[in-house]
């Protein structure tokens, strides 16, 4: 179960590195267009990533 756990938390922090990488790779027009989407897709992931936190620590101490 654990592995389980180790292996969501590698493939969420993964992805985020992904696509904050893959932000630095544009136009410079598009650079500034999308700036506000790279503060929403980060807002989005920390938001996923507390509730799955909190999620997975209800599991395991309300089992």
């Amino acid at each position: 179960m654990k592995i389980t756990f180790f292996f969501i938390g590698l493939i969420a922090i993964s992805s985020l590195i992904g696509t904050l990488v893959l932000t630095r790779f544009t136009d410079e027009n598009y650079s500034q267009a999308s700036k506000g989407n790279i503060v929403r897709l980060s807002l989005i992931y920390g938001a996923v990533g507390v509730i799955a936190l909190i999620g997975i620590t209800l599991f395991i101490f309300l089992r």
